[in-house]
């Protein structure tokens, strides 16, 4: 374990070459933001008063011709009043007609335009709005340089679309109250895109390079912002839900009452509570089976944790793996028998002042008694808090540091951690470290990482991560293997040729060095890569990893390999297949063989209103000679119908089964989800999840139905 006195070495000159890498200058590309007295009417239509806008018809292609103009002729204005920031795209689509999906919000196909606002101009976060030409909207905010997307967050704006002979337009109001800004600024940073189906074609208006991420760093500006406050920023999300269930032999109905209060104390300052929410609307976890000895790791879908979660995250994207010392599905977590904590309030705290951006989270959860492992259990009611400060001294390089912990009747779990990270469209190095204490046991962890893009022709990543074997942030955090160290370092020579079929092509190596949890030697291994993007859409990838693994007191051979192939996303009908093997431990049988896993996933555009998926994984555990021990599949099927715009219906199905045992189990759900206001709505849901007993018989786990409204109060 390195001494504390290497580590706070380490992090002072990892601090300073993050600090000096933060001078970098934007493109020099802006738009002004004109006032206008008379507001466009939001239906698709480009009336008269665009004209005194400003506007621009740069669009630059990513792909599939990386640096070239759009193909296909397009311009997007901008205006501003009192009320709201105004945008409206022309996008015209010679020789074919536009491709118009119909369905809720968040719709990726078809014809799209996007508008990025970065409010605060820190180079960091942004909104994301989006349009297609059927007027179907989405949102989302992005956070650590472009790393990360939250789609879950829901902002009201107004949209309108329009087709005709020449092609489409869309119109864009947003008003003030919907965006968190610097009330003293007066130009944000700003990017447009726009999405051509037919040549597999993304645009932008401030370039983004194939071999480069995209990046908030690398906006425009938008120059002569002038936002107001038109209200006193109260929303009140009243509840009511009707619930019937029955859940391991227990049968209940009631109506519940709940309330979401949001309350923008400033334009960069919001409080956030939730009270006695139901999440009965979120599907349940898909079935998958585990062979590691580490606990799997689900998605959160609850959206009180999902909103805003990005300023509890550490910093540096996804690609960093930072050590995720907040998990919150820890609280209301599933016990033993599949029942969950009840979680009874919450609020939060999120803003901007400055350079600093801050959020503190508080939940408290009742008790429960539970069937557990070893026979009748309790868990404690319990209040976590998180608090966290982001400080950001140069436009690409933030420093934060964050305490989360939990507090019951029994015991105590804390973390502390410090962390940062610089990063632009072609760099990025992030680093952590970590102290955690438990039941009067404390000790340390630390994380780093390096990504590096030379020239267009190698790209490198270095990481680093040591976990000490004290190290423990079990009730608060999602961090099982305790005791680890790992180093790698990797190098992938890459072309991108500016004709032809090839996109993209690059062949990675990687060498790196682990030891386990109580293990006695290190692992080593090297690790090939060959990847290939074509400009259809296509991709593959192929890689090959070999060395002397050290598990349960054994040397051996990994030898594994893996394989995947996938069409263009944005077709009407698309695909995705990957195929592994790997030699290793199976810990669900007790010893060491080779395990093959085949996952397919498919998904078919039948029509504008109706679309289907199916994805399937296949787990094939061998025996130690190499024969077949057996073979698990898991089915999972569904369709999406669109009734009218912001009325959809879902029908989904899954199905794990074993060879020569039978269906292990089944679940069945509908759901119907109607936005028939900007922030307002209806649900309904039935679940159904039955269990295969040891008789052959199937029990009833879960039987949910469930009503819910949801609307929108605001002052």
């Amino acid at each position: 374990m390195l001494s504390i006195r290497h580590m706070r070495s380490l992090l002072g000159t990892m601090m300073i070459i993050g600090l000096l890498s933060g001078y970098v200058t934007a493109q020099d590309l802006s738009v002004h933001l004109r006032m206008t007295k008379t507001p466009p009417v939001i239906d698709g239509f480009i009336d008269d008063v665009w004209h005194q806008a400003d506007s621009t018809c740069q669009f630059i292609q990513k792909q599939p011709y990386d640096g070239e103009p759009i193909t296909e002729p397009t311009t997007a204005y901008f205006l501003q009043d009192k009320n709201a920031l105004y945008v409206a795209f022309r996008c015209e689509t010679p020789g074919r007609r536009p491709d118009c999906v119909s369905g809720t919000r968040e719709v990726g196909s078809g014809d799209i335009v996007i508008l990025y606002l970065d409010t605060f101009l820190d180079r960091r976060k942004a909104y994301r709005f989006s349009v297609n030409c059927a007027g179907i909207q989405g949102d989302a905010t992005i956070s650590a340089n472009g790393a990360e997307e939250n789609i879950s967050w829901d902002g009201v704006f107004s949209t309108g679309a329009l087709v005709d002979s020449q092609g489409y337009a869309v119109e864009m109001a947003i008003p003030w109250s919907t965006l968190r800004f610097d009330n003293e600024a007066t130009s944000w940073g700003f990017n447009l895109e726009r999405r051509i189906p037919q040549n597999n074609e993304i645009a932008y208006f401030a370039a983004v390079s194939q071999d480069e991420a995209f990046t908030v760093s690398n906006f425009g500006l938008l120059e002569g912002v002038r936002p107001t406050r038109q209200s006193m920023g109260i929303e009140l999300f009243p509840r009511i839900f009707y619930r019937t269930e029955k859940a391991w032999g227990d049968r209940s109905s009631a109506i519940h009452l709940a309330a979401d209060l949001n309350w923008a104390i400033s334009p960069a300052i919001r409080l956030q509570s939730t009270f006695n929410p139901d999440f009965s609307q979120v599907e349940a976890d898909p079935f998958s089976l585990n062979l590691s000895r580490y606990a799997l790791y689900f998605d959160e879908e609850r959206p009180f944790f999902v909103e805003g979660q990005e300023y509890f995250e550490p910093s540096g994207g996804v690609m960093a793996n930072q050590m995720e010392l907040f998990y919150s599905r820890q609280i209301g977590k599933k016990l033993d028998d599949g029942s969950e904590v009840p979680f009874d309030a919450g609020t939060r705290l999120i803003g901007t002042i400055g350079k600093l951006e801050f959020g503190s989270l508080a939940c408290a959860t009742g008790s429960k008694e539970y069937d557990g492992w070893f026979g009748p259990a309790e868990e404690q009611s319990a209040v976590y808090t998180v608090d966290r400060l982001n400080y950001q001294p140069f436009s690409h390089t933030t420093v934060g540091v964050m305490y989360a912990g939990k507090i019951n009747n029994e015991y105590r779990n804390d973390v502390f951690s410090i962390d940062g990270s610089t990063s632009t469209s072609k760099f990025e190095f992030s680093y952590q470290l970590a102290n955690s204490y438990f039941d009067g046991t404390s000790d340390w962890a630390f994380n780093s990482y390096l990504s590096w893009s030379i020239q267009r022709k190698l790209f490198f990543k270095a990481r680093a991560k040591v976990i000490g074997d004290e190290f423990d942030v079990s009730e608060i955090g999602y961090l099982p293997w305790v005791g680890y160290r790992n180093y790698s370092i990797s190098m992938a020579p890459a072309i991108f040729p500016r004709t032809g079929i090839l996109k993209y092509g690059a062949v990675r190596t990687n060498v790196g060095f682990s030891r386990e949890y109580l293990e006695k030697d290190y692992s080593h291994y090297v690790a090939i890569m060959a990847e290939a993007a074509l400009r259809n859409g296509w991709g593959l990838t192929l890689s090959y990893r070999i060395g002397r693994e050290y598990e349960r007191d054994t040397n051996f051979n990994p030898k594994s390999f893996s394989a995947r192939v996938s069409t263009d996303v944005s077709r009407r009908f698309w695909v995705s297949n990957s195929y592994s093997t790997v030699f290793a431990y199976n810990y669900l049988q007790r010893y060491f063989a080779r395990n093959d896993y085949v996952r397919v996933l498919a998904s078919w555009r039948q029509s504008k209103r109706l679309s289907s998926f199916v994805s399937s994984s296949t787990w094939i555990q061998r025996k130690p000679d190499g024969g077949v021990e057996t073979v698990v599949y898991r089915l999972r099927q569904g369709i999406y119908y669109t009734i009218t715009p912001g009325m959809m219906l879902k029908l989904y199905e899954e199905t794990p089964f074993e060879d020569g045992v039978g269906v292990l189990s089944f679940r069945i759900g509908a759901s119907f989800k109607y936005n028939f206001l900007p922030k307002s709505w209806l649900y309904i849901a039935y679940n159904d999840y039955q269990l295969r007993r040891d008789d052959k018989s199937y029990y009833p786990q879960v039987r949910v139905f469930a009503i819910k409204i949801k609307h929108l109060i605001a002052w």
